[in-house]
């Protein structure tokens, strides 16, 4: 009878390990994926960096000279490819004595970061030479896509 007892109170306290053990688990797996997940809100409030002053006309069905999209296939994108386009554009203005206007737009949860170029305000061989020298640069960059006069996507209403 006693040694039914200490089996019975052995199994009654394996119960409660593996219960314990079991509740651990589901904490922590439900701890990951909160800290993992973002939420779509959160990527919807990411205001896009216009750089230079834009006319409250501007529509995001007009045609955009020259689009540059950092993608990422679940590694992140280019850093090194998108520190070279931030240079490029930089030495370009400053080497011609003019401001660029773009939209830089944010829409993903890597870093993922559309530049769509206008280039309507400079002239036309200005802005040929611009785009020549962005494909020179970036044009065979991995994770990093080009497109030339198309609409620019994640851009905001106005």
């Amino acid at each position: 009878m006693v040694y039914q007892q200490a089996i019975s109170k052995a199994r009654y306290n394996n119960i409660i390990a593996i219960d314990k053990m079991r509740y651990w688990i589901a904490l922590a797996v439900f701890m990951l994926f909160g800290i993992a997940c973002k939420s779509k809100k959160q990527l919807a409030d990411k205001e896009p960096v216009i750089n230079d002053v834009v006319s409250a006309t501007a529509n995001p069905n007009d045609s955009i000279r020259l689009n540059v999209a950092f993608n990422s296939p679940g590694s992140g994108i280019n850093g090194q490819a998108l520190k070279q386009l931030k240079g490029y554009i930089e030495r370009f203005e400053t080497d011609n004595n003019l401001t660029l206007t773009y939209y830089q737009i944010p829409w993903g949860r890597e870093g993922e970061v559309d530049f769509c170029f206008k280039l309507s305000t400079i002239d036309s061989k200005k802005a040929e030479e611009f785009v020549t020298g962005v494909k020179n640069l970036i044009g065979k960059a991995d994770r990093v896509t080009m497109k030339e006069n198309c609409n620019c996507r994640n851009l905001p209403q106005r």
